[in-house]
């Protein structure tokens, strides 16, 4: 066998393994959607679905929301939207199949960039290629997918970046170091600064380094621009830091927490032969945990154990406690424990028979694999048969995003229904405490139509607030049909 094609079928092998994993996940991505149960009750999964579609309309984004003024910037709610317009150009507005795809294609990706990572930093196919099936068979891999968060998934860029910075041959490998660092960096800004700090204890070549970093610097410039103009208006609902951070009992598999949360029960153990061969490796690995279980690790998803590393970081820099998924930086750190454990199997004796009862090990997890997320979910939108005519106010809307997938079937211009991280104008407050079960005052139909608004949408997708379309109905009279009230 050349030793091309021994590379090539060492790289498919841990995409074969993920395809194992979700055998009974792949005939469905057709037809079900793949992600969180109630993926339109779900406000991260509603906020992606809405911007890819609203990059595919002719009209400018900002004017679909807060009419009718139009949003300033979207950057303190959604701050990483490059993914979704580029899923617009290619594929439309989003379907089924294109989101599937995209989510699997993400995964893949970094499979790919894992075995590469390997490869680069010196291991042979066979043990680059055994160290990345443990990353294909570990579900934490699918962690977002599981949260309808495609942005928050893409990291093989970042990868991508170590792969050239480690190979490190000429300046050129410090070109697309720094330019795929950006593209990281852009595609989703935490997995951009979890890879400079990673990234250090890998440096070959301080001269590639430097070229590194003025590429990505120039090239992720204009995006930090735009993202601190528009991080003016600060989320005033951020959860806490550390929101959802990986438990230590994840790292070994434990049962005890969600399986999307766990890591293959050997790849951390097994990545322990890299102390012979691949020490910074596991320098970079174990400060890429100390990232993951966040500001007061836990054993499983309870009590803290105390404060751990990444505490001491948000002291010195408060910016850091903004990290309230590190848990995310998951998929970094699962590619630099396989460089690891492919190093360090390559000076283990019995290499050839351990990497294939590795690759064997990998149906410890398929049924965790399954688990992970959610697949097959409806695609139908709740509401879409409402005849709603804009500009509108969804009443009922804000919670969980979910004005936001019924205005991808209306297509209608909306008040603003990200209020939760906005300051409200006088309008706006009322109709929130009417949202909030308050009975509407005399005036506030007809100051909504003097507004322009049309149209007032009381669906209630929950099953929670009755009490909110009796009020309505109490102060506007009986709905012109079910859940809508005509205003002018």
């Amino acid at each position: 066998m050349s030793p091309t094609l021994g590379r090539l079928l060492g790289g498919l092998l841990p995409v074969a393994v993920l395809g194992v994993g979700l055998r009974e996940v792949l005939p469905s991505l057709t037809s079900g959607l793949w992600g969180p149960a109630d993926p339109f009750l779900n406000g991260d999964f509603n906020g992606g679905w809405w911007l890819w579609w609203a990059f595919a309309q002719p009209r400018e984004l900002s004017s679909l929301l807060s009419y009718p003024h139009g949003v300033a910037s979207l950057a303190p709610v959604i701050p990483n939207p490059l993914d979704m317009a580029l899923y617009a150009g290619v594929f439309g507005e989003p379907s089924v199949g294109a989101w599937n795809a995209v989510q699997l294609g993400h995964v893949v990706a970094l499979l790919m960039a894992a075995y590469a990572l390997a490869l680069v930093a010196g291991a042979s196919p066979l043990a680059s290629a055994s160290a990345a099936c443990l990353v294909a068979a570990s579900p934490v891999l699918l962690h977002e997918v599981a949260g309808g968060r495609p942005s928050s998934l893409v990291a093989w860029p970042g990868v991508l970046s170590l792969v050239f910075l480690v190979r490190a041959r000429s300046w050129r490998d410090g070109v697309l170091a720094g330019a795929f660092a950006a593209l990281q960096g852009v595609a989703y800004a935490w997995h951009g600064l979890a890879l400079v700090v990673v990234g250090l204890p890998l440096v070959r070549n301080p001269r590639v380094l430097a070229v590194a970093v003025g590429t990505g610097a120039a090239l992720v410039a204009p995006y930090v621009g735009w993202l601190l103009e528009g991080l003016g208006e600060v989320p005033r609902d951020r959860p806490a830091a550390g929101y959802t951070a990986l438990p230590l009992s994840a790292l070994w598999g434990h049962d005890g927490v969600p399986a999307r949360f766990r890591l293959h029960p050997l790849i951390v153990p097994v990545a322990l032969l890299g102390l012979r061969g691949g020490g910074r490796w596991l320098l970079a690995a174990a400060v890429g945990l100390a990232i993951c279980v966040g500001p007061e690790p836990t054993w499983a998803l309870g009590e803290s154990l105390g404060v751990g590393p990444w505490a001491w970081v948000a002291w010195l820099l408060p910016e850091a406690a903004r990290l309230h998924h590190p848990v995310r930086a998951t998929l970094l750190v699962l590619p630099l424990l396989a460089v690891a454990l492919a190093l360090g199997l390559d000076r283990f004796r019995w290499r050839r028979l351990t990497g294939g009862l590795l690759v064997l090990s990998t149906a410890l997890t398929w049924q965790a694999m399954f688990e992970a997320t959610t697949f097959a979910s409806s695609a139908t939108i709740p509401g879409a048969s409402l005849a709603v005519e804009g500009p509108a106010v969804d009443l009922l809307g804000m919670r969980g995003r979910t004005a936001l997938s019924l205005q991808t079937v209306h297509g209608q211009v909306l008040m603003e229904p990200l209020w939760f991280r906005r300051d409200l104008d006088a309008l706006q407050r009322r109709v929130t405490a009417v949202a909030e079960g308050a009975a509407p005052d005399a005036t506030l139909a007809a100051d909504l139509a003097a507004a322009g608004f049309r149209t007032l949408v009381v669906y209630d997708r929950f099953g929670d607030r009755a009490d909110v379309a009796v009020a309505v109905e109490q102060a506007l009279g009986p709905p012109e049909r079910p859940g809508i009230w005509r205003l002018r």
